[in-house]
């Protein structure tokens, strides 16, 4: 699980937080009851297996607002997981101190929205509906926004700032270094894509990758401005802000250029259906026949047979769809 499980996180939590934070300290803990009451209350036909929550609340003081402590089931405090402190960081509603005086201790998971066999492998995921819808309603929260939060330094802005082309552009992802060959686009696809969209258009293209990935190396696109190990996760969301529109493969990156408003297609692999993570700033685009999902075999004959016939059949689309955000 990546970057995009806890951007879904980043959205309960600001919520929970101005929903806390707007009540009496002392109507507080009434209003956590509540919330539990209410997961309580759910028959086993509208909700998952809950693992997940509200823990605990601590209150000393009238005049401090609640925060969060957040740990994630069977990897610890948000802060000490790789991922999730590059989510959470410059986020005042959480923090790891535990002396604050006014704290609700909630566990979450970066998979709250499937279940797993006795092996571990997946054996169903909740994905006709958002993500967000899903933990909102595990945890009793009825008044919330799908949309993620980030809270960015003032360096992470000067730095995006200082790196801006000159002229108007578009972010281009072709994410070559995943290690799963099924969810990805052919290289050569996102190339054309690239080469047909400048040769009608005054427009800079721009791609933003690491070098290596999980030791595999990138593959970077010609005819377009490169940012080669540039920017950080946040900088490369805040830099897309910027851009017209992005077309990327779903993922992390399309999750988190949800959060700016940044304009998204989105290419969606077998994994799972549309609604459990769209935005309304993205055009959904998917490989699957709307029968093949919860693959995650490396090279999947059946993935890529529905890959080819996605690159036939919605290349003009993409373009088409490109021209008219771009006039």
């Amino acid at each position: 699980m990546g970057y995009g499980d806890y951007v879904h996180w980043t959205a309960i939590i600001r919520d929970l937080y101005y929903e806390v934070n707007s009540k009496d300290k002392n109507d507080v803990h009434n209003y956590i009851v509540g919330l539990c009451k209410k997961v309580n209350e759910l028959n086993e036909n509208e909700k998952i297996k809950i693992d997940y929550g509200i823990t605990n609340i601590k209150k000393t003081s009238n005049s401090h607002n609640f925060k969060f402590y957040v740990d994630i089931k069977w990897k610890g405090n948000i802060f000490n997981h790789e991922q999730a402190k590059v989510i959470f960081k410059n986020n005042s509603m959480v923090t790891d101190d535990n002396s604050y005086p006014n704290l609700i201790y909630i566990t979450i998971k970066s998979d709250g929205y499937l279940e797993r066999g006795n092996v571990g492998q997946i054996t169903k995921l909740y994905d006709s509906k958002h993500v967000v819808d899903t933990y909102a309603k595990n945890l009793g929260l009825e008044n919330y926004n799908k949309k993620g939060f980030f809270n960015f330094t003032e360096d992470e802005c000067n730095k995006v700032k200082e790196n801006l082309p000159s002229k108007k552009f578009i972010l281009i992802e072709p994410q070559n270094h995943k290690n799963l060959e099924s969810r990805l686009l052919s290289f050569d696809f996102m190339q054309k894509l690239v080469n047909k969209i400048k040769e009608s258009n005054d427009i800079e293209v721009v791609q933003i990758s690491p070098s290596k990935f999980a030791d595999k190396e990138s593959q970077y696109l010609e005819n377009c401005i490169v940012f080669k190990d540039i920017f950080t996760y946040r900088e490369a969301i805040l830099f897309g802000k910027h851009s017209e529109f992005a077309i990327v493969p779903h993922g992390g990156l399309s999750i988190g250029l949800a959060v700016v408003d940044t304009k998204v297609i989105a290419i969606y692999p077998c994994i799972h259906k549309v609604p459990m993570t769209t935005y309304e700033t993205e055009i959904a685009m998917e490989i699957s026949d709307g029968n093949h999902y919860l693959c995650f075999l490396n090279k999947c004959e059946k993935c890529n047979q529905l890959r080819n016939k996605f690159s036939n059949s919605e290349f003009n689309n993409i373009i088409s769809k490109s021209n008219e955000m771009l006039n």
